[in-house]
């Protein structure tokens, strides 16, 4: 399984029918929930409430949130600037009574640090290898 196929197969041109798409093909999985991914600007996280009022309405379960890009790493000083603010993720997540998973910085280290799963030589996404443990 491929994220390319996924995309294609619940895109509707000029629709917001994706997340619908997405909830119904995983009930064969039986999810444990959503983890809410979002970054700290005020009007992402107006947009991502709506995302949380969805999960509440199909009743998927949501595990968390994480605030990604929440501050800059210097490569050279190590100082964090918070160029995109900080706070709005973990500030949402109390107000609904969500566990914060934490905050994602943007630091350049980050590819060094984490490397891509393959297998058999060729790169697979997280979703597979998910499926492939169960």
């Amino acid at each position: 399984m491929s994220t390319r196929g996924i995309d294609r197969r619940f895109h509707q041109p000029c629709t917001s029918d994706e997340h619908i798409g997405i909830v119904e093909y995983l009930k064969e999985f039986n999810p444990d929930g959503a983890v809410i991914v979002t970054t700290p600007q005020d009007v992402v996280i107006a947009d991502v409430r709506k995302e949380i009022s969805f999960c509440n309405k199909v009743k998927l379960p949501i595990l968390g949130v994480v605030e990604n890009m929440s501050g800059f790493v210097c490569p050279h000083c190590a100082d964090c600037t918070n160029i995109f603010s900080s706070g709005g993720g973990e500030s949402m997540a109390k107000d609904y009574n969500i566990d914060s998973f934490g905050k994602v910085l943007i630091d350049p280290r980050f590819t060094t640090i984490v490397h891509p799963f393959f297998f058999k030589g060729r790169h697979i996404c997280h979703m597979e290898l998910h499926l492939m443990q169960r």
